[in-house]
């Protein structure tokens, strides 16, 4: 659970870094934890991730 937290983390620091200009930080930080509860559904329900 830590490796993934600390991989939630350096996804929104980058990309912050990536697009923090084109963006308030208000819209970017709601970006960034859509994009995270995203990808939470998709590991928990075994999305795109390979079997077997």
């Amino acid at each position: 659970m830590k490796l993934v937290e600390a991989g939630e983390g350096t996804f929104t620091e980058r990309l912050a870094e990536l697009i923090g200009d084109a963006f308030d930080r208000s819209p970017l930080s709601t970006a960034a934890q859509a994009l995270s509860e995203l990808r939470s559904v998709l590991e928990r329900e075994q999305i795109g991730m390979p079997t077997g």
